[in-house]
């Protein structure tokens, strides 16, 4: 995975656009097939297609880097740039002073590939882990350990929440900016909800948290932006009941899947 071959640096464009989007489609079924398995059909051209556009912004014309791009969209989420979680990410892509494609495309595989190492383990067993636990906590009532939180200390236990769902990725990106993207859901769930959902900002930072700050505008998680676009919510706390419904359902049939296959039921 990350690895940009020699053999990949012929510009896409010699083979026609089309046939690169349909041979990217393949390569990420392969890359990914489990992400891919959360997603329509129809959804993934469309996806390869704006992930190209957004290679193409900082530069990346070459198959290798653009298939990098690709990659990094699908793991770390469509707003990586401005992520607070990832800020390596927005700065190597910024970087004027790679004047070679390849050299920072290189640079951003060897840094991604350190951080899933670090943060999501061997064959991403810590970060299914985490799903798993933030199923539990959507599952369960307050009572049995489920969501509960309160307007008056509500930033504080939501960081705690980041710390019991997926401990070594709070440990990584540290509290700041877990903080920030705790204000980011606060802004979010003002605008839709309005005021008085704490439960609300819980979930929607813990989306974050999960699957990026962006994850509202991602199109591998339509679910999300779809629930808090829908008009015919007008109601706040219904609006916010539907989005923890469809989050627990989300979670259940992927977790359902990784269970199947034998993966792990309890973290490290």
């Amino acid at each position: 995975m990350l690895i940009v071959r020699r053999a990949q640096l012929d510009a896409f464009a010699e083979d026609g656009e089309q046939q690169f989007v349909e041979e990217m489609v393949l390569h990420l079924r392969g890359f990914a097939p489990a992400w891919c398995d959360t997603m329509r059909e129809e959804w993934l051209a469309p996806f390869v297609q704006q992930g190209i556009a957004r290679a193409r912004e900082h530069g990346f014309t070459l198959r290798g880097p653009i298939r990098l791009m690709l990659e990094l969209l699908v793991l770390f989420g469509t707003g990586l740039e401005v992520d607070p979680q990832y800020p390596w990410l927005g700065k190597t892509l910024r970087q004027t002073d790679f004047d070679n494609q390849m050299f920072r495309a290189g640079r951003l595989e060897y840094l991604a590939a350190e951080y899933l190492d670090a943060v999501h383990g061997v064959n991403n067993e810590a970060g299914r882990a985490a799903l798993f636990r933030l199923e539990e906590r959507l599952a369960a009532s307050p009572r049995e350990g489920g969501l509960a939180f309160g307007q008056a200390r509500l930033r504080q236990d939501i960081v705690t929440m980041f710390k019991e769902v997926f401990p070594r990725k709070l440990e990584h990106v540290g509290q700041t900016a877990a903080l920030a993207l705790i204000a980011d859901a606060e802004t979010l769930c003002a605008r839709v909800f309005g005021g008085g959902q704490p439960r609300a900002v819980a979930l929607v930072a813990a989306l974050k948290f999960s699957f990026g700050v962006r994850c509202e505008e991602d199109a591998a998680y339509r679910w999300i932006g779809d629930t808090l676009r829908n008009p015919r919510i007008s109601n706040s706390r219904v609006g916010a009941a539907s989005l923890e419904r469809q989050a627990l359902a989300w979670l259940k049939a992927v977790n359902g899947r990784a269970r199947a296959a034998g993966g792990p039921v309890e973290g490290r």
